[in-house]
């Protein structure tokens, strides 16, 4: 990851957790949306976005991302948010 990238991600999720915040899900999705085109391999963004899409009612969704946060984690690692939504 180049520090441009990492710079972009950064700045999309402080974003997203001020959207987050306002309660603008929406708009948070769309922001996660952009990390996870920039860093598709990382397991934790997928599971974020997955939690705001069930704050969203957009349990569907949520269901994919959950189910694709949960074949890119570690073998060992355990997630509280994916075991709670499944």
């Amino acid at each position: 990851q180049s520090q441009a990238q990492a710079k972009a991600i950064q700045d999309a999720y402080d974003a997203a957790r001020r959207a987050y915040a306002d309660q603008n899900l929406e708009e948070c999705v769309r922001l996660y949306d952009i990390i996870v085109q920039l860093d598709p391999e990382s397991f934790v963004w997928y599971e974020r976005r997955g939690q705001v899409l069930v704050d969203a009612n957009r349990f569907a969704d949520a269901l994919k991302d959950f189910e694709k946060a949960e074949s890119l984690t570690p073998a060992n690692y355990k997630s509280v948010g994916l075991l709670a939504n499944k």
